[in-house]
């Protein structure tokens, strides 16, 4: 709610005090779905690149970290 509010207000100013004809921020439904898609993506390879490296080696390696 507020960053809609937000974005609200800066296109004005930009319209108003810049004199840009155009809408410059957007915000809706899309740009949720894709940060929300970004922030999972981001957070599988992060979770998932150390895990796959953990689980190649031995058990006895892994706990004793070499």
């Amino acid at each position: 709610m507020g960053v809609g509010a937000i974005t609200a207000v800066l296109n004005n100013v930009f319209r108003q005090e810049m004199g840009v004809l155009v809408t410059v921020l957007t915000f809706g439904i899309r740009q949720i779905a894709l940060v929300f898609v970004i922030s999972v993506g981001v957070a599988f390879i992060a979770s998932f690149l150390p895990v796959k490296k953990i689980a190649a080696k031995r058990p006895i390696d892994a706990i004793r970290k070499r």
